[in-house]
């Protein structure tokens, strides 16, 4: 749509040939039900060694594409989607992205970046279909949970207190679960954040 080179690997042969070898490993087959969480990580991963060829064979720099919302929980993958030398969109969480793909479609014409903001996001890692919402939470959310106690210092008890007065189309049992998994993803997820690419910070959060 913006008349940028693009092309479409097949990975899956790839991720079949990994999860032979793990698999004789074992001793017996992986399964979904199982071991989820990695062969979810195996199909990100599988892509990145392919990109690092290409940027090295350009001499160009690889971007990641992980925003602000995804790095503050840790919805990454290291060596995975978060593999590269930049991340531009590092610095900008999810909702203020939709927005501005939302205007930009309109302001340049491109109708391409509004197909995308009115998607459902998606991992695309599992076989049956994936949303990020379902393995977090609704991103407005998470972005109110993290300007709450990171940028204005509440206490983690007040998180749940301030989101039913600001959520009040949320059950108290959804803000909680809620509450305690933005702190439980996001207190794990440090040693993810500091191996992360470099990126912009140009709003009130620089």
């Amino acid at each position: 749509a913006l008349g940028l080179p693009f092309a479409r690997w097949e990975m899956q042969p790839i991720v079949e040939a990994y999860e032979a070898l793990v698999e004789g490993w074992l001793g017996r087959p992986l399964s979904w039900e199982n071991e989820d969480l990695p062969r979810q990580n195996l199909r990100s991963r599988v892509r990145v060694p392919g990109l690092w060829m290409v940027a090295n064979l350009m001499g160009a720099l690889l971007l990641t594409t992980g925003n602000r919302s995804e790095i503050v929980v840790g919805y990454t993958t290291m060596d995975g989607d978060s593999a590269g030398g930049l991340a531009p969109l590092g610095g900008l969480s999810k909702p203020f992205l939709k927005q501005w793909a939302l205007w930009a479609a309109e302001y340049y014409g491109w109708p391409v970046l509004a197909e995308i903001a009115q998607a459902t996001p998606t991992a695309e890692l599992r076989p049956e279909p994936q949303a990020d919402e379902t393995d977090l939470m609704p991103y407005p959310l998470l972005t109110f949970f993290e300007e709450k106690l990171i940028w204005e210092g509440q206490s983690p008890e007040n998180l749940l207190i301030l989101a039913q007065e600001e959520f009040i189309h949320l059950t108290s049992d959804d803000l909680k679960l809620y509450s305690q998994r933005f702190l439980r993803l996001f207190s794990v997820s440090q040693s993810k954040r500091e191996r992360l690419a470099p990126a912009f910070h140009l709003d009130r959060y620089d």
